[in-house]
Formats: C-alpha cells, sequence, structure tokens
C-alpha cells in the first residue's frame, strides 16, 4: 500500500493578508522613491561643479541602524594611507537609525572637519541616501570657490566594508585613472554590463552631469539602471576584484539584519537571509574578526575613533 502524502494545508487568511500588506509596503516604498528621484534628477549642478580630471575624492556612506559596522568602516578608513591628500570629504547619510547612528554621525561631524551628516526623515532607502550624499556634496562645493579644491571622484561605501591594505583607497583610485575609466566596481557576472557590486562603487562624478545616466533608485538593486545606463551612454567601466582582490571585506546582508531589527516596515525588513556572506571571500569571518580585533580600541571609544579620523584627514 503506497503511503498518502499529506496535502500542504492553504494558507491561511490573516497569512494572505501579511503577504498582501508586504506587497503593498514594498511597492509604496518604490514609488514614494522614484517620486523623490522625480523630483531631484533635474537638481544635476553638483556634477558640474566638478572638474573632470585629478584624483582627489569624497566618500559617502548611508548608515540605516547599521552603526557598530560603521564604525570599524571609518576606523580601517583611517588606517589609510595618504589620506589627507586624497579624501576631500566623508558624507555620513544617517536614514532614521534607531541604534544612536543619528547621535554619532552628529558628532562624527562636530569633531572630524572633513565629515558632514544628513538626517533623513522620510524616504528612507538607500539610494534616496545615496542621492542625498551627492546633493551634500553639492553644497559643500559651493562653499569652494576654487574648483580645484572640489572632488573629482566620488566613492559609495557601504557601512559593512572594511578596508584591509592600508593603501587600498589608493590603488582604487590609481586602476580608475590608469584604465582612463569612468566608473570602477567588482563586476559579479560577465553577461554583457557591468552589474558590479554596489557595496562599493567608485565615480567620476561629473558622470552625473549626464542627463541619460540614471539616479540611483530603490528598485531592487539600487545601482543596476544606473550602471546599464552609463554603459548606454558611452562612460567606460572599470573592473577591479576589489573583495577577490583582497583590497575591501563587504560582510553582506548587515541592512537587512538591521531591518529585521529595527526597522520591521522596511521593504528591507521582507527579506529573510540575513547570514553575512563576506562576498564568498574564503575565510572572510575570520578576516572580518581579525580586523575587528586590530581596531578594537577605536571601537571601544568613539573619542579615539574621530581623533584618529582627523588626525588622519587633516594630516596633523
Amino acid at each position: 500500500m503506497g503511503i498518502e502524502e499529506s496535502p500542504t494545508p492553504a494558507p491561511t487568511q490573516s497569512v494572505k493578508l501579511r503577504e498582501l500588506a508586504r506587497r503593498g509596503r514594498r511597492k509604496a516604498g518604490h514609488i514614494a522613491d522614484r517620486s523623490a528621484v522625480r523630483v531631484s534628477r533635474p537638481v544635476r549642478s553638483y556634477a558640474r561643479l566638478a572638474p573632470e580630471s585629478g584624483t582627489s575624492l569624497a566618500v559617502v556612506v548611508v548608515n540605516s541602524s547599521t552603526t557598530d559596522h560603521l564604525r570599524l568602516m571609518l576606523a580601517t578608513l583611517a588606517g589609510q594611507e595618504g589620506l589627507d591628500a586624497l579624501l576631500t570629504d566623508v558624507v555620513v547619510v544617517d536614514n532614521g537609525s534607531r541604534d544612536g547612528g543619528r547621535d554619532f554621525a552628529q558628532r562624527l561631524a562636530a569633531e572630524v572637519p572633513k565629515v558632514s551628516t544628513v538626517q533623513n526623515r522620510v524616504v528612507l532607502t538607500h539610494a534616496h541616501g545615496m542621492r542625498s550624499g551627492l546633493r551634500c556634496l553639492d553644497r559643500l562645493d559651493r562653499q569652494r570657490p576654487d574648483p580645484a579644491d572640489r572632488p573629482p571622484l566620488v566613492a559609495f561605501v557601504d557601512s559593512d566594508v572594511i578596508f584591509r591594505q592600508p593603501d587600498s583607497l589608493q590603488i582604487i583610485v590609481d586602476a580608475l585613472q590608469r584604465e582612463q575609466g569612468d566608473f570602477l566596481g567588482e563586476r559579479r557576472n560577465h553577461d554583457g554590463w557591468p552589474n558590479a557590486q554596489a557595496s562599493f562603487l567608485l565615480y567620476r562624478r561629473a558622470v552625473f552631469a549626464n542627463s541619460a545616466v540614471a539616479m540611483m533608485t530603490h528598485d531592487g538593486a539600487p545601482t543596476a539602471q544606473n550602471q546599464q545606463s552609463m554603459i548606454d551612454a558611452g562612460f567606460r567601466f572599470v573592473h577591479l576584484p576589489l573583495n577577490h582582490g583582497g583590497l575591501i571585506l563587504h560582510r553582506g546582508y548587515s541592512g537587512v539584519a538591521a531591518a529585521h531589527k529595527w526597522h520591521r516596515r522596511s521593504s528591507n525588513a521582507e527579506v529573510h537571509n540575513t547570514s553575512a556572506h563576506f562576498m564568498g571571500v574564503p575565510d572572510g569571518h575570520n578576516i572580518w574578526e581579525r580586523a575587528r580585533s586590530a581596531h578594537a580600541h577605536l571601537l571601544a571609544d568613539d573619542g579615539a575613533l574621530m581623533a584618529a579620523l582627523r588626525h588622519q584627514t587633516e594630516g596633523g
């Protein structure tokens, strides 16, 4: 006699309603973000203000209740060689953090001259945070009468990224210059367009002056349309193995884990895999933990972290 399989129970009404609510929140987030893009897209003066050549750069990081990871990223950034000459600005965009990130960003901006902060309260998508960082650079550039003081490059760095080598940032900038590229990242596949991992992307700011270049949008991958539009417009992509080349390490899924803990209505909270993937880098977990151990003194004392950043970025 065969064994009868138990039928899969039909979803209950409450389960169906929760799924509908989940889809509705995600759709509402996409609509709100696309509306914000339509409002902000014509504002491209920040790109026209920046020179087209040069090696100085600004770093933009979006924090959504991932402040402990942000501290480690900044600690490894402070260990980069020649930071006083290479780095003009760090823009910390806080997306409604509930783990003390807002206060941390404000104290950081007050203590470190090259750090600025943006506090987002309404549209809290990662893409909107990236665009907010660009607009902040626009405002900073307007305060610099000499165009030579405006950074021609901008690096978007996720809060859960660490710099593994003391010259990682310089190597990355040199690669963009050497290849005469317009944007740089780590290619995820070879299907005909970059599809570069968005946890670290380096751009020439001038590319955003081109109206054919799409802004970052909250549609799953925040830079997918942006990257495709740049290739379609004829801009040159440079592939550099950032994670697998030992220059940086992206922990991964940190924003999703934070959404599950602090932002239950975020569309990120609907993604249930919160396990760090470390970009598939062998021994990634141990590499991360060694970095945490090496910077433990800075992670335990915000004052020491800010002092290290101030010293390295000002060349004092």
